[in-house]
């Protein structure tokens, strides 16, 4: 996707704006995510492809596999992250950390679809590009886990925490 940097900037701005400044009814602060889907769609990027992407372009510190490694040696780790679970289980196979010692937003793009005339209004016209966008959106279901794993992974992060409860 050209500029996909900016225009996730972009969105990341308008998706402040909308929880900020107008308020807007049963909009979720943090929807950043949520709203960058049309914008993939229109581009064609597949569920295999946000996930060869991620594993492509992950930037890890030195000796990270080694450090995850160890600390789980010594404790239980987690990783709570609102990236997309395409990037995170890329991000496990990396580090050989277990995927169900994550939360993460879980999508599947693939399940969308937005019709070639949608598509040519959200890649080429800025004007038009966040008033169609909506149609979409607010359609879209962006979900963490079944409800029985996040229970288990909440459970096992507040025994971990010594918190009374993470909820």
């Amino acid at each position: 996707m050209p500029d996909g940097d900016k225009l996730f900037s972009i969105i990341s701005k308008y998706d402040d704006v909308l929880a900020d400044v107008v308020r807007k009814p049963g909009y979720n602060a943090g929807d950043t995510l949520k709203l960058v889907l049309p914008f993939l769609k229109a581009y064609d990027v597949t569920d295999r492809l946000m996930e060869e992407f991620s594993a492509a372009n992950l930037i890890l510190i030195a000796a990270a596999e080694t450090r995850c490694s160890y600390v789980r040696s010594i404790t239980e780790a987690f990783i709570v992250s609102t990236s997309y679970e395409h990037y995170i289980r890329a991000f496990c196979r990396a580090l050989g950390f277990p995927f169900e010692n994550t939360y993460c937003t879980e999508v599947s793009i693939d399940k969308y679809k937005v019709a070639a005339e949608e598509k040519a209004k959200l890649k080429n016209s800025p004007r038009n590009r966040f008033a169609t966008h909506d149609n979409y959106s607010s359609s879209i279901k962006v979900t963490t886990r079944p409800l029985a794993e996040r229970q288990e992974t909440v459970k096992r992060l507040t025994r971990f925490s010594g918190r009374k409860s993470l909820l």
